[in-house]
């Protein structure tokens, strides 16, 4: 495989440990540096608390209902109780200003590209989707389209 796949409950220290590992080893095998894709949510709202709302309503049962089936990867009691804290860590969440800055803080230290979101979650009615994917058109798409990220990990970041 010629690149990694950073998934969305992976944290971002994890994530750049692993991409440096990568690295590493295409290093030592001769083989050229790539970017990789990930697998985050772009959440936006007109204020903060209305992003953390969206994303609740999009994805909440969902993810509990991941964890409850024993995914190794999710706690049902922190999705349960502390939801938007995990979320902060697994969403590029806020406003649309406050999305491209988390982007854009990832991208000047990891090297992604493309990000993939899920534009539908179960419980999603149409109107629902169609209203995501043209607030991710609007401003987001846009401004990460031209966002290029660095061409390998930073590893020392002070």
């Amino acid at each position: 495989m010629d690149l990694v796949i950073a998934r969305r409950e992976t944290k971002i220290p994890e994530m750049l440990r692993l991409l440096a590992l990568f690295e590493d080893e295409r290093e030592r095998l001769d083989k050229p540096q790539v970017r990789h894709p990930i697998r985050r949510e772009i959440v936006p709202g007109r204020t903060t608390d209305e992003a953390f709302s969206r994303f609740e309503s999009m994805a909440k049962d969902r993810l509990l209902a991941y964890a409850q089936r024993a995914l190794d990867t999710r706690d049902a009691a922190q999705i349960a109780t502390r939801f938007r804290a995990t979320a902060a860590h697994e969403a590029f969440i806020g406003t649309p200003d406050q999305c491209l800055a988390q982007i854009a803080a990832l991208a000047a230290v990891a090297p992604i590209d493309p990000i993939i979101v899920r534009a539908q979650w179960p419980d999603m009615t149409a109107d629902d989707v169609v209203g995501y994917l043209d607030d991710l058109g609007k401003e987001i798409i846009p401004a990460v389209r031209t966002m290029v990220s660095v061409p390998r990990v930073v590893r020392d970041r002070g």
